[in-house]
């Protein structure tokens, strides 16, 4: 994966995941995958340097960021939340009760009072 810079690009990655999102500031945050799990890292455009945020040990893609609640991840039929205090993931809504198997995409309202699922099974 390449990031540009004015006239010059830059190699940021290999095996980079589907989304990219806004962190803060100069942030962005991305996910970087290999056969066994997804590493979260952000990426500061004025010191173009990435450090690692987060990783989970899982080959589940989809991740969302909002200032509220901080980084999400789907993993089966559950949303995760990155607690970055305790660097645990943690269960934020578990859908298997609705019948879902496997959330692929999701998103959450600007109010963050509603959620999209979208199940793949």
């Amino acid at each position: 994966m390449f990031i540009e810079f004015g006239k010059a690009d830059k190699w940021l990655c290999n095996h980079p995941t589907r989304a990219f999102k806004y962190f803060e500031g100069n942030l962005f945050l991305y996910g970087i995958k290999d056969s066994a799990s997804v590493q979260y890292r952000y990426y500061n455009t004025v010191l173009r340097r990435s450090d690692e945020y987060a990783n989970h040990k899982s080959k589940s893609e989809d991740f969302v960021w909002n200032k509220t609640y901080g980084l999400k991840k789907s993993e089966g039929a559950q949303l995760l939340r990155y607690n970055s205090m305790d660097k645990i993931w943690v269960v934020l809504f578990d859908f298997t009760s609705s019948g879902i198997k496997k959330i692929t995409r999701f998103a959450f309202d600007s109010k963050n009072k509603n959620i999209v699922v979208v199940d793949n099974n």
